[in-house]
């Protein structure tokens, strides 16, 4: 970020469009994981059919696999952070922040 531009204004239709874009991100991400976790348990199910060259291609794709569970979990953790610092910006004023002010 450079220095010498000012941060734009915090505004509440900005707050909400970004808590709404918040929730979103944190969807997908849980229907990401969702998926990872069907795929290992199927990946988990074609180990223990197959025997040699397979196995070890199964096997690396298992490892894959919960490396991407794992950076799913990062994702979730990094946009959770965002969302905190997020609400640490927001008007101090309860009413404002539900959207029952003006």
């Amino acid at each position: 970020m450079n220095a010498c531009v000012p941060a734009a204004p915090v505004t509440m239709a900005g707050m909400q469009d970004s808590s709404k874009s918040i929730a979103r991100a944190l969807g997908a991400v849980d229907d990401a994981a969702e998926l990872l976790k069907l795929a290992q348990g199927a990946v988990e199910r074609a180990r223990t059919e197959v025997h040699g060259e397979a196995l070890g291609v199964a096997e690396r794709l298992s490892q894959q696999i919960r490396f991407l569970v794992r950076v799913s979990g990062l994702l979730r953790h990094e946009i959770e952070r965002i969302e905190r610092g997020r609400k640490a910006l927001a008007p101090a004023a309860p009413a404002l922040r539900d959207g029952t002010g003006d």
